[in-house]
C-alpha cells in the first residue's frame, strides 16, 4: 500500500519554517498546539433551540444576579453563566451548574477565569 512521503512541519515563525519531517501533514511534536491553545469541543455550537430554552428557563427560575443578591441588592440578571466551565467538564444543560449574573459580574468572573488559565499556562512546562 503506497504512503505519502514525509513533508515539512507546517509551523512558521519569524525565523522561518520548521525543518522537521512529519507523516501526518501537520506539525511535529515540538510544534503541536498545547491543549489550552485549541478550542474546546463546545466551540461553535451557536445558539441552539435547546440552549435558548435552557437560558429562558433559568432566567425564569433565577431572575436576579446571584452575586448582587449575596451582597444584599436585587439587580436583574442578564446572563446565564456556567459555574464550572464546559471546558473543565461542567454540565451544559444542568441548572445546578448555572447561575444568573448581571453583565458587570459576568465580565469580572470571565476575567478571573482567564487570569487563572494564564497562570496555569505559565506553570506548565513546554
Amino acid at each position: 500500500m503506497p504512503t505519502a512521503p514525509p513533508q515539512r512541519c507546517t509551523f512558521t515563525d519569524h525565523t522561518g519554517r520548521c525543518a522537521a519531517l512529519v507523516r501526518d501533514g501537520a506539525r511535529c511534536d515540538q510544534h503541536k498546539p498545547k491543549p489550552w491553545a485549541t478550542r474546546s469541543r463546545h466551540w461553535g455550537k451557536g445558539s441552539t433551540r435547546k440552549s435558548r430554552a435552557f437560558r429562558a428557563e433559568h432566567l425564569r427560575r433565577e431572575p436576579n444576579c446571584r452575586w448582587c443578591t449575596a451582597q444584599g441588592t436585587s439587580t436583574p440578571g442578564e446572563q446565564v453563566d456556567h459555574i464550572t466551565p464546559l471546558s473543565q467538564g461542567g454540565a451544559e444543560f444542568d441548572h445546578a451548574n448555572a447561575q444568573t449574573l448581571c453583565a458587570p459580574h459576568h465580565d469580572a468572573k470571565t476575567r478571573a477565569e482567564a487570569a487563572a488559565r494564564q497562570r496555569a499556562r505559565r506553570r506548565t512546562p513546554r
